[in-house]
């Protein structure tokens, strides 16, 4: 019940925020998606995060209800961060309790819990850094089909932000590791 009520306080959050003027231009940047798409975008090797801002574009004519809109949407993916940060626990091997125990402290850094649902790239990188971690914590490391999934998702959050290339050297380094220690 106490993720639970982490998680309304979150979607809360997401509605209830003042905005920022950060969120207009990233919103903003959705309006050139298929105009020049490499061209117009900025910066252009991080476009991935504009479809998911398209949608909600979409959904309303004013830009404010656009955000509002957009916000939701990120703070859906806040909550798949949740599912997948407790799925990988299960992974790792921790009990249920364990599990729910690290969503918790996820869900206890008043930076997550402000953050998560603003309009940035950051959102939805995260979400497919931890879903490569995922894929690798879960599936066996010496099969083909797991490290190919594992570098796509790594690959799609880099193209969301370059910022996850701190996260694609960590993974790869640890599956380096994981691999000589084999």
């Amino acid at each position: 019940t106490l993720v639970a009520a982490k998680l309304v306080v979150l979607v809360a959050l997401a509605l209830n925020t003042r905005l920022v003027m950060d969120e207009f231009w990233h919103l903003h940047q959705t309006f050139y998606l298929f105009n020049g798409f490499f061209d117009t975008v900025w910066p252009e090797k991080a476009v991935l995060y504009t479809p998911y801002l398209k949608l909600s574009a979409l959904l309303s004519s004013d830009a404010s209800s656009q955000i509002i809109a957009a916000r939701g949407l990120a703070a859906g993916l806040a909550i798949a961060l949740v599912g997948v940060t407790y799925a990988t626990s299960r992974a790792a091997g921790h009990s249920h309790l364990a599990a729910l125990a690290v969503v918790l402290v996820l869900l206890g850094f008043s930076n997550f819990m402000e953050r998560s649902f603003r309009l940035q790239a950051e959102p939805q990188a995260i979400l497919l850094a931890a879903a490569a971690l995922w894929v690798v914590v879960r599936g066996p490391i010496d099969r083909m089909p797991t490290l190919i999934l594992a570098g796509i998702l790594s690959g799609l959050a880099f193209v969301t932000t370059q910022k996850s290339v701190y996260f694609n050297v960590a993974l790869g380094a640890g599956l380096v590791l994981d691999a000589l220690l084999q």
